[in-house]
């Protein structure tokens, strides 16, 4: 039972990016109307994160060899974890170890804790009425070469890397008017609005807390976290269904009702 995720589909996609990796240094996009352009980083096996994640990792906690992450099952930072913390051990050091704090759904795994579990992520699973930040602080603490890492990579250095993404797309295909984006931490919109890609942004909070959005419009999805994207509104790309599928339908709204605006969806994974 526990090698079934709960989520198939989004596993057999993760699992195909994973096994046919693309280069994260290049940017693919998909063009839904004229005027809507989608980031497309579900192509890239970690997502969005994977692609600054390494760096930071070695400036910011050089020494240490187990990073800890507490997840929502539906979180994608836990594969970008996996995926940059093993190629960390293939490179420097082999005792470089990803931890992975989650629950399972149903008794199941997520399609993105069994994709981490793959990469060589160790996953615990604690019970849902067992506070899990506070297992990691107490894990963390009785282990000297372990970091919990904050959620989402909200640091000051991690939205300066996103900024670079945002400055990298917007020196090839300009400012943009409308930039949207799911919001779990806050900090790709955060990121985005400093490297001014977009003249106004939108955050859709998917997750069950209100994230610092900085001054983009914030958006509240009516759906759980835990509900998957409706049929009638998931978009034609891959997009994680508990995540980004679920903003994606804000920006093609406004795009349609805003035909003469340049509209940018960024797509985690």
């Amino acid at each position: 039972m526990d090698d079934i995720p709960f989520d198939w589909d989004d596993y057999t996609f993760r699992k195909r990016a994973c096994q046919n990796p693309v280069c994260r240094e290049k940017f693919y996009y998909e063009e839904i109307l004229p005027n809507l352009l989608v980031v497309s980083d579900s192509y890239l096996c970690g997502g969005t994160k994977s692609r600054i994640l390494k760096k930071i990792l070695l400036q910011n906690f050089p020494h240490a060899r187990e990073y800890v992450y507490v997840t929502s099952p539906w979180g994608g930072f836990q594969c970008a974890l996996a995926l940059i913390v093993k190629e960390l051990s293939q490179e420097l050091d082999p005792t470089k170890i990803a931890t992975i704090i989650t629950t399972r759904i149903g008794g199941r795994p997520s399609a993105h804790t069994l994709t981490a579990k793959e990469l060589g992520a160790q996953v615990l699973f604690v019970p849902e009425d067992v506070d899990e930040y506070q297992y990691a602080q107490e894990y963390v603490r009785q282990r000297p070469d372990a970091i919990l890492l904050p959620s989402g990579l909200n640091i000051p250095e991690g939205r300066r890397e996103i900024c670079k993404l945002g400055e990298h797309v917007k020196r090839n295909l300009g400012q943009f008017d409308a930039v949207f984006s799911v919001a779990g931490s806050g900090a790709l919109t955060r990121g985005l609005q400093m490297s001014g890609l977009g003249k106004e942004y939108w955050a859709i909070s998917v997750t069950y807390r209100i994230p610092d959005v900085g001054q983009a419009h914030l958006i509240i999805h009516p759906q759980s976290f835990d509900e998957r994207v409706r049929p009638d509104e998931r978009p034609p790309f891959p997009s994680s269904s508990h995540y980004d599928a679920k903003g994606f339908i804000y920006a093609y709204d406004y795009a349609r009702r805003h035909p003469n605006k340049r509209v940018l969806f960024w797509n985690v994974m």
